[in-house]
């Protein structure tokens, strides 16, 4: 079996070509191949207060959504430690690895002492495939030239540009929870909300209100997320995930609700008054339905396989080791 090898939050243009080339030597090889990534994930392993992109449940759609056959998830605080040559015996005795497919700037091992180059000896003296991914570089927009990496997406994430790194994913990026009970004002005020309870890795977009997809009970809807504490309301403690969901009426409490994020619609605003609040909410749903109109629109395909693939997560079909 050949394994691609990497944390992986959320996948990028830059790992779907480690997957394709998996994928390349599988085929050539007569072989399976499968995704082999860690638990928790580096970053938070290292930094017990660093957030991701995708939770885990978002990254197990995403590779459903892939066609990703078969992930490994290897629990970081052993392997972190083992060296390099003994990490990647252990994958072809446990796991019947034949081949290895990373990046030319992934490290592995013990204080990080592996690299492509020990990839290449090790495999070589193994007997193992082996294929080492140049670096992939953005082809547009603001970062051109510019290796396509996790970090930037993250700022991107932060800073609330939701189209752009809408169109660096090449689809709308998820945030996915647990509903839960709120305090009600936007049912008061004609806008009934679903609060979302996001996972502790998860980070959060920049407050302000974004038009978004919603997938529930297995149909799309437009909604108007709102990210933050409420600039008229700042007795409500700490930010929350909130969407209003189009015309749609029905108890989701203790349900998982996904959202993905479309484009900004503006920062938080403090009225000075629940009319113009009410005014303001009114022309965001609007621009939401709009934007959730045209992307549809435009990508159609897309939508019904995002749709596929985190039914088949929430149905059980997820194959893991």
């Amino acid at each position: 079996m050949i394994a691609v090898i990497g944390a992986f939050d959320g996948f990028h243009a830059g790992h779907r070509a480690l997957l394709e080339e998996a994928e390349k030597l599988a085929r050539k090889n007569k072989t399976g191949w499968a995704l082999v990534t860690f638990s928790p994930h580096p970053d938070v392993y290292f930094n017990r207060n660093a957030k991701l992109l995708f939770s885990e449940y978002e990254k197990s759609a995403e590779a459903k959504y892939l066609r990703i056959p078969e992930i490994i998830v290897l629990p970081f605080e052993q392997v972190c430690h083992m060296h390099p040559e003994g990490f990647l015996e252990m994958l072809r005795k446990e796991y019947s690895i034949s081949g290895i497919v990373v990046g030319e700037d992934f490290r592995f091992g013990r204080d990080a002492l592996g690299d492509s180059s020990s990839i290449r000896k090790i495999c070589f003296d193994k007997e193992l495939i082996y294929s080492i991914i140049e670096v992939v570089k953005y082809s547009e927009g603001p970062e051109i030239g510019n290796k396509i990496s996790t970090c930037i997406l993250r700022e991107w994430f932060k800073d609330g540009k939701a189209d752009v790194l809408r169109n660096a994913l090449k689809f709308p990026c998820p945030i996915s929870g647990i509903v839960v009970h709120g305090e009600k004002r936007g049912t008061r005020l004609g806008f009934p909300t679903v609060n979302i309870l996001t996972s502790i890795e998860k980070m959060l977009p920049a407050e302000g209100v974004y038009a978004v997809s919603v997938l529930v009970n297995n149909e799309w809807r437009a909604g108007a997320l709102f990210v933050g504490v409420p600039p008229m309301f700042r007795d409500a403690g700490e930010a929350r995930v909130e969407v209003h969901i189009k015309d749609f009426s029905g108890d989701l409490y203790g349900a998982r609700v996904t959202v993905f994020l479309e484009e900004f619609l503006r920062p938080p605003l403090k009225f000075n008054n629940e009319s113009e609040l009410v005014r303001d909410i009114k022309l965001c749903v609007e621009k939401a339905v709009l934007v959730f109109n045209s992307n549809r629109s435009l990508s159609n395909g897309l939508y019904h396989e995002l749709m596929n693939a985190y039914n088949s997560l929430d149905n059980g079909d997820n194959k893991t080791s």
